[in-house]
């Protein structure tokens, strides 16, 4: 199978290539012994702290193996050989010998068979881009809303107190808000709702704990 090297991964792909032997031991160490979790920058701090390299470099590295992770598609053998094969066309800066390239075909795929580590995590990341809008961050700004009577130069007749709740979303590769007026009431109700679904989580991770089946949480590490 053909495999073209994504712009963005071929700077990741030359350090990982570039690196001596013990380091990427070490690092393909961490990766098989790091735990799964929902946030892939969880995941990337468990590394950061298992392994003595450039903490850039190895952000870059596994946001790459994670891509080359979906794209293998449970083939880590033939992909990892494809993926090294296209290194050397597209790479030629590199200069590595046959013994160097069949060092790092074997790293790779080694990497690529992390099926409960890197894999879940990546899988995970695949089923949270399956919905349409993703929670990114939210925000709640309060104002006071005077209310004027027919004079605007007199003092307002009275106030009120206003919020507005903006919520910052991933649709696709796009990053947009969506802003909703609330007043307090609305404010209760967004609070009962959470502290429901809050509760609800914790039921469900109690059954889930009784099966062999892993609990998966931000900060799970």
């Amino acid at each position: 199978m053909a495999v073209k090297i994504p712009k963005a991964h071929k700077e990741p792909l030359r350090k990982l290539a570039s690196m001596d032997a013990s380091a990427r031991a070490r690092l393909v160490s961490a990766i098989q012994s790091a735990n799964a979790v929902l946030d892939p920058d969880d995941f990337i701090a468990q590394v950061k702290m298992a392994v003595d390299v450039d903490p850039s470099s190895v952000g870059s590295i596994i946001w790459m193996l994670v891509s080359l992770y979906r794209a293998a598609d449970g083939e880590p053998h033939q992909f990892a050989g494809d993926a090294v094969d296209a290194a050397k066309a597209e790479l030629q800066d590199l200069s590595m010998n046959e013994k160097e390239w069949t060092a790092l075909t074997h790293d790779l795929e080694t990497l690529l068979a992390c099926h409960e580590s890197l894999g879940v995590t990546a899988k995970v990341m695949s089923v949270r881009r399956e919905y349409g809008n993703v929670f990114c961050t939210a925000r709640i700004m309060t104002d006071i809303r005077p209310v004027y009577g027919p004079d605007p130069s007199r003092a307002p007749l009275a106030a009120a107190i206003v919020h507005m709740l903006r919520i910052s979303h991933h649709a696709g590769d796009s990053h947009e808000d969506f802003y909703v007026a609330l007043d307090s009431e609305d404010l209760r109700k967004l609070r009962d709702q959470i502290d429901r679904a809050v509760k609800k989580e914790a039921s469900l991770k109690a059954v889930i704990e009784t099966t062999p089946v892993k609990y998966l949480a931000l900060g799970d590490h």
